[in-house]
Formats: structure tokens, C-alpha cells, sequence
């Protein structure tokens, strides 16, 4: 060991340690064409989540007004439905899950 290796103390999370032991080797670790596409299936469902949950947030804003004036209650559940669909949109981009103290466990496999 040279004494620049010495002098560094070993990180203590898991991802840091992976990092210099790779840089270490010289090495990069190879990653399946499964997990590549999973990736890329999950990212792009994730964004079309997204981008339809928003979708309806807009499409119930644009009619809120008159919902408002016909039937209050109803303009009310507009109302909620709207925040609903930002909230969830928003967990999903940063959880990967439509509830954020859940895991996606009940949601289908796919083969």
C-alpha cells in the first residue's frame, strides 16, 4: 500500500466504500442488460405517471370555476382531487411508489 492509502481512513457507508474499492481495482463492476432495461422501464413509468397525474390536475383546474358555481360540493372534490394527484405525482418521482410509507409490493410483476 502506498502511504496516500494509508493516510485515507475507510469510509463508513456502504456506497463510499464500494466507490474506492472500485477505484482501488481500476475496475468497473458489469451490469446486466436486465438491470439496465429495468431501469428504463421503471424510469419512463415513473415519468408517465407523472405527467398523468398532472394531467388530471390540470384538467380539473380548468374546470373548477364552474364547478364552483353548479355545485360547491363538487367544486370541493375537485379541489381535493387536484392537490391529491400533486402529491402523489411528486412521490412517485422521488419514492417510485403512488404512497410514500409504502412499499410497491401489492403492484403486478412484470415478467
Amino acid at each position: 500500500m502506498s502511504s496516500t492509502e494509508q493516510s485515507i481512513p475507510p469510509p463508513t457507508d456502504r456506497p463510499a466504500a464500494r466507490r474506492l474499492a472500485i477505484a482501488r481495482r481500476g475496475s468497473v463492476p458489469a451490469v446486466s442488460a436486465d438491470a439496465i432495461e429495468h431501469t428504463i422501464r421503471h424510469t419512463a413509468l415513473r415519468g408517465l405517471g407523472f405527467i398523468g397525474l398532472l394531467a388530471i390536475a390540470l384538467i380539473h383546474l380548468l374546470d373548477v370555476i364552474g364547478k364552483i358555481k353548479e355545485t360547491p360540493y363538487l367544486g370541493a372534490m375537485y379541489i381535493l382531487l387536484m392537490l391529491a394527484s400533486i402529491v402523489v405525482a411528486f412521490a412517485i418521482v422521488h419514492t417510485g411508489s403512488p404512497s410514500p410509507g409504502r412499499p410497491v409490493a401489492c403492484w403486478p410483476r412484470s415478467r
